[in-house]
C-alpha cells in the first residue's frame, strides 16, 4: 500500500495518545485511503499494537485485527454511498451507532466511503457530531476531493493525502483524450465517441489513465490563452492545436466537464461497471 509517511505518522499518533477524532484521507483511488483506514482501524482497536511494528503497529494476528480485515468487526462502521450520494438518513443512523459504548477496546471506528458525495442536509447533520465528538469516536472520510466538503466540516478534521499504489500508466491515455475531447468539440455523434473510447477495452486502469489524461486535456484549454508557446501544457498535444481546440470551447463548460470527470472517479473506485461509467461521462460532456 502506499502512502508510508502517513501510516507513520498515524502510528506515532497512537503511540502518543495525540490522535484526532476525525480525519479525511483524500486520494485519487480509495480503494487505497480504504485500505489506510482499514489501518488505521486495526490500531486503535488491536491487542497487540507495537511500536516498532511495519504500518500502523497493528499486529494483524489478533481477533479484533483480524475482524477488521473481515469487515465483522462490531465496533467499526461503514457508509456507503446508495445511489450517487451519502444522505442525511445514512448519516443520523451512523450517529445512533456512535453513541453506543464499544463493545471490544475503547474505540467505535466510522468509515465514511465517498464522503464528498455527502448531500449538503447529511453533511450539516455530520458537524454537529464534529464539533461535539463522542470520547470513544473515530471518523474518517474518504474523499477523492476533500473541496467539495463544507469548509467547516473540512476545518474540524486533519487531512491526510494518500497516493496510490504505484502502478505502469497506460501509454494510450492522452491520445486517447486528445481524441476524445476533438470530437466532443465538434459535437461529433456519440457512436464516434464510443469508437474513440475503444483502445481503453473496458479496462479499470486503462479507464483511470484516461480519466486523468482527458482532465489535463481540460486543464490546457484553460492555460491556451495565456501560455502560447506551451510551456505549461500537460497533455502532449501541439500548443497550436490546443490554442485552435481553446477558442471553440466556452471556458464556463470546462468546470462542468472537470466535476463530471471526478463523478466518474468516484464511481470507478466503487467498482461500478466500467464501460456503463465512461458512457455516462460521455453523455454528460
Amino acid at each position: 500500500m502506499g502512502s508510508r509517511p502517513v501510516e507513520e505518522r498515524l502510528k506515532e499518533a497512537v503511540r502518543e495518545g495525540t490522535l484526532s477524532h476525525a480525519y479525511i484521507f483524500q486520494g485519487p483511488d480509495e480503494n487505497s485511503s480504504l485500505a489506510l483506514a482499514r489501518e488505521l482501524a486495526k490500531a486503535v482497536l488491536c491487542m497487540e499494537f507495537s511500536p516498532e511494528g511495519p504500518g500502523t503497529g497493528a499486529c494483524g494476528n489478533c481477533v479484533n485485527c483480524r475482524r477488521v480485515d473481515h469487515d465483522n468487526h462490531e465496533d467499526v462502521f461503514y457508509v456507503r454511498a446508495e445511489g450517487l450520494s451519502v444522505k442525511d438518513e445514512d448519516i443520523e443512523e451512523l450517529q445512533a451507532k456512535l453513541k453506543l459504548k464499544p463493545g471490544q477496546g475503547l474505540w467505535k471506528v466510522a468509515v465514511l466511503c465517498d464522503a464528498d458525495t455527502m448531500t449538503h442536509r447529511a453533511q450539516n447533520r455530520l458537524l454537529k457530531t464534529l464539533e461535539e465528538p463522542v470520547g470513544s469516536a473515530l471518523l474518517i472520510l474518504l474523499s477523492v476531493n476533500a473541496e467539495n466538503l463544507l469548509p467547516t466540516i473540512r476545518s474540524r478534521c486533519v487531512l491526510q493525502r494518500v497516493d496510490s499504489e504505484e502502478r505502469e500508466l497506460w501509454d494510450g491515455a492522452a491520445e486517447t483524450a486528445r481524441a476524445v475531447g476533438a470530437l466532443l468539440l465538434e459535437n461529433s455523434p456519440f457512436y464516434l465517441l464510443d469508437q474513440a473510447l475503444e483502445p481503453v477495452g473496458g479496462q479499470r486502469d486503462r479507464a483511470a489513465d484516461f480519466l486523468d489524461a482527458l482532465e489535463l486535456w481540460y486543464r490546457d484549454l484553460l492555460l491556451a490563452f495565456h501560455d502560447r508557446k506551451g510551456e505549461l501544457l500537460c497533455s502532449g498535444a501541439d500548443p497550436r492545436e490546443i490554442l485552435r481546440q481553446a477558442k471553440q470551447c466556452r471556458r464556463m463548460d470546462i468546470p462542468q466537464a472537470v466535476k463530471a470527470i471526478e463523478e466518474a472517479r468516484r464511481l470507478l473506485s466503487r467498482h461500478v461497471n466500467t464501460a456503463y461509467v465512461l458512457k455516462g461521462l460521455l453523455l454528460k460532456l
